[in-house]
């Protein structure tokens, strides 16, 4: 195994990237987010949308796209998003987190679930 090797995991359904490192002859574990998991995260959250039936598999949709402008999510959908989100990635969002800089924009939602899984 080389020192650095990214991993990807599933277990119960959720998805863990592991970083393996080895140091002094011992291998150790620890959870990173990278660009790769991000990436990953990105594509996860548009399937949901389009397995949901909220875009269709025509439209492009940017990372930076206003979800609410376009007409993407509201209010029942973003209920629907969140569980979504908080069972896929094994986080928790408290209330304060549910706001348009997070959750208008799937870079935004990205950057929460970062923040939230370290």
């Amino acid at each position: 195994m080389k020192n650095g090797l990214w991993k990807g995991e599933e277990y119960e359904g959720k998805l863990y990237i592991i970083k393996f490192i080895i140091h002094r002859s011992i291998l150790t574990t620890t959870t990173y987010w990278s660009v790769y998991l991000m990436n990953e995260v990105t594509d996860e959250l548009i399937e949901f949308l389009r397995t949901k039936s909220l875009i269709d598999e025509a439209v492009l949709l940017n990372t930076t796209d206003s979800l609410t402008e376009r007409g993407i999510i509201d209010s029942i959908g973003l209920i629907e998003f969140v569980d979504f989100i908080q069972d896929r990635y094994a986080i928790e969002i408290p209330g304060e987190y549910l706001t348009p800089e997070n959750f208008d924009t799937i870079q935004g939602i990205t950057n929460l679930i970062s923040k939230l899984s370290k």
